[in-house]
């Protein structure tokens, strides 16, 4: 890639990014399980019980009309309930997510052909991130982790064959994206963006060349959709997370607030006083909130300045690099959109969001898309602008200030939620 990004820069970067992976190592190291289905699957892969684990998840399966949980494959994740030391249980989590933002930001830097753009939505969305006292991959839910590690190595290839007209890396793809699929079924949502980042990257744009180039992804999504549908009829459980609802109020709303609530900072503001949201008020007060942002402690503060004086810096660099052009920034809001699309049309999540109960699981892939996103928004604000200016040193000074924001109030929320979820279920 050839842009102004020094070694120096990329030395900062992933020197900031060991901190933040050993903060939330240490951070989240009381907090083993984060919901009720963290209880039950830690009693199940205890070992206490020989097949234990393979008749919790068979029952699941037929109680959820999932086929995948009783496949070998869907076990491999909960490995980590094994691990008993805290330390190294915390750490194999962290690895898991930051193993996520880092293939996000690459996939990134390879769209806008610029590393610093890369390294800054690693360390934005590191930094900025929320953790909700609900259920979320990020302290729980290995399985949909690894799912989404999978369908973005299956990005990554499928955009290396559509770069370099190499079929065997389109069936490599089709390969990661079965395997991601296997992991949780709404993975076949992102079906669609195999033919937008066709479209995105591939020198002949035509229909004809898109639909050839998603063929495989598009088939292994078919395939599995068919097993998945005659698997759910045979045994027809009547689960509300799988029963589809096709009112447009109910649909329209859980996709609204779900994925609103992605937003970095939303969760700071909302009240979680039980483990059932819709337990009292919606929002905190103010009081509350200060009294939150007052308990950081001065590492995080610490850690969140230098965090936002670094990302400053990487964006002063991603914004003197190419500029993205418009199809990418389309591909991401198309990504944003997905992740919460096929659950707003289930039961379970439209009565979710009318009680309040968000942000969920697919969120997260929302938020990270969603930093994505501003990233190359910035890019293509502050490209236009002289590297030298006046107006672009004032909007990297207010680029500081909301990062320091965004990143501080993270690390007391983050605080306060921790806490929470240790006296809940720890």
């Amino acid at each position: 890639m050839a842009d102004p990004f020094t070694s120096r820069w990329r030395l900062a970067a992933a020197l900031m990014l060991a901190l933040m992976l050993v903060n939330f190592v240490r951070l989240t190291r009381p907090v083993r399980l984060a919901n009720s289905d963290d209880i039950s699957l830690q009693a199940a892969f205890s070992g206490q019980s020989p097949g234990g684990a393979d008749r919790f998840l068979a029952d699941w399966s037929e109680q959820q009309g999932r086929f995948y949980f009783s496949t070998g494959a869907y076990k491999v994740p909960y490995a980590v309930y094994s691990i008993r030391d805290p330390a190294l249980f915390s750490l194999a989590r962290a690895v898991l997510l930051f193993s996520q933002l880092a293939l996000t930001g690459w996939l990134l830097a390879r769209l806008c052909r610029n590393e610093a753009s890369g390294w800054l939505f690693v360390l934005v969305a590191a930094g900025a991130l929320h953790i909700p006292a609900v259920f979320y991959p990020v302290l729980s839910y290995p399985a949909y982790s690894v799912g989404s590690i999978a369908l973005l190595l299956a990005l990554h290839c499928f955009l290396t064959g559509v770069e370099r007209c190499r079929i065997a890396w389109l069936f490599a793809a089709g390969c990661l994206q079965f395997c991601a699929l296997f992991w949780h079924e709404n993975f076949l949502a992102f079906t669609v963006l195999f033919p937008v980042l066709a479209w995105v990257a591939g020198a002949d744009r035509s229909a004809g060349a898109v639909l050839r180039a998603s063929l495989p992804a598009v088939a292994v999504s078919a395939a599995y959709l068919t097993v998945y549908v005659a698997f759910e009829r045979i045994y027809s459980t009547g689960y509300d997370g799988t029963t589809l609802s096709f009112s447009p109020a109910g649909a329209s709303t859980s996709w609204i607030r779900q994925t609103l609530a992605a937003t970095p900072g939303f969760e700071l503001f909302i009240s979680r006083l039980a483990p059932y949201p819709s337990v009292g008020p919606l929002w905190k007060s103010a009081p509350e909130i200060a009294a939150i942002l007052g308990s950081i402690a001065m590492w995080g503060a610490a850690l969140a300045i230098a965090g936002a004086a670094v990302a400053t810096g990487l964006a002063r660099r991603a914004a003197a690099c190419a500029v993205p052009a418009a199809p990418v920034v389309v591909f991401l809001l198309v990504a944003v959109a997905m992740p919460n699309l096929l659950p707003s049309f289930t039961q379970k999540f439209q009565e979710n969001a009318h009680h309040r109960f968000y942000p969920y699981v697919y969120s997260f892939n929302s938020y990270c898309w969603g930093v994505c996103a501003a990233v190359c928004i910035w890019q293509r604000l502050a490209g236009k602008l002289h590297p030298g200016g006046f107006r672009l040193r004032l909007l990297l000074a207010a680029l500081f200030l909301v990062l320091v924001a965004l990143f501080t109030s993270a690390q007391a929320s983050n605080q306060h939620t921790l806490e929470l979820l240790r006296k809940w279920y720890n």
